[in-house]
């Protein structure tokens, strides 16, 4: 739950479906933002063909707020899974990735940059996306601080390449339980990823393959030129060959949480009746 928006998890009274239904605030400090909402459920709408991004149902909207039915995904936020194990096995987070990696792609080829890729079994939260327009400039302060990239930082130019910084640090969050640049405060963190170091203390990645922190750090580079050249090489030469096997389902068996089932989905009529 946050500040202009909730989601809860409901069940359609005649399918027994559940469905989370997300509520969002028309108007924030004043303000209307009607139209960041539509961005969403434009976004959202022209992913639909992915199984790694969240499908969106319907769409209801009232004076004040509107809500999005959308696809429960099975498993919940990963975020969730590591409160309780604070990392994840690099078999697991190998699966993981691929998943995330193969909706970040599906997304880009859209030109549509994610921009708050975070711990969650399929992409979701579109409300700060960005559809970007080719010889279009766009700079904004936009994204989780833990997450959000330095030319974020540095107000330079937005690109796909962005979302690659995003995906090294949650795949060093998967792998450790911890975040590589978080600082005591919101300005520390921002200090770190524009100017720290990035390192790999033993007690946290004492068992994570060289192959994987090699990933990372070809994530994690502060030229978003470079990021943008290495995208190809990233995808299908790390991702495909050496961080991760062939997968032929994905499960977390510890805790008999289950990673991989996609949630069988279908838009229903529009006279139907919700319990949460």
């Amino acid at each position: 739950r946050g500040k202009f928006a909730q989601v809860r998890r409901c069940v359609h009274k005649e399918t027994n479906k559940t469905y989370a239904a997300k509520t969002i605030k028309k108007r924030r400090r004043a303000n209307d933002v009607s139209h960041e909402i539509l961005h969403e459920i434009r976004v959202l709408l022209t992913a639909s063909q992915s199984e790694r991004i969240v499908k969106l149902h319907e769409v209801y909207e009232t004076a004040t707020e509107f809500v999005l039915m959308l696809e429960m995904a099975e498993g919940g936020e990963l975020q969730r899974v590591l409160d309780e194990d604070d990392s994840l096995p690099e078999h697991h987070c190998r699966c993981i990735v691929r998943q995330i990696v193969e909706g970040v792609q599906f997304l880009h080829r859209s030109n549509i940059a994610h921009l708050d890729i975070k711990a969650n079994v399929k992409l979701c939260d579109f409300g700060i996306s960005r559809i970007l327009t080719k010889g279009a400039e766009l700079r904004e302060i936009v994204g989780t601080p833990d997450y959000v990239a330095p030319e974020i930082l540095q107000y330079e130019p937005i690109s796909l390449a962005t979302d690659m910084w995003s995906l090294g640090v949650l795949t060093y969050v998967l792998l450790s339980g911890h975040s590589p640049f978080t600082g005591e405060t919101k300005q520390e963190t921002f200090c770190n990823i524009t100017n720290g170091s990035l390192d790999f203390p033993s007690y946290l990645f004492g068992d994570v393959s060289e192959e994987a922190k090699d990933f990372i750090c070809k994530l994690l580079v502060r030229d978003p030129k470079y990021a943008l050249y290495i995208i190809h090489y990233i995808i299908h030469y790390i991702i495909f060959t050496i961080f991760v096997p062939i997968i032929k389902t994905l499960f977390l068996t510890q805790g008999s949480i289950q990673l991989s089932g996609l949630f069988e989905t279908r838009v229903v009529g529009h006279r139907k009746q919700w319990s949460t």
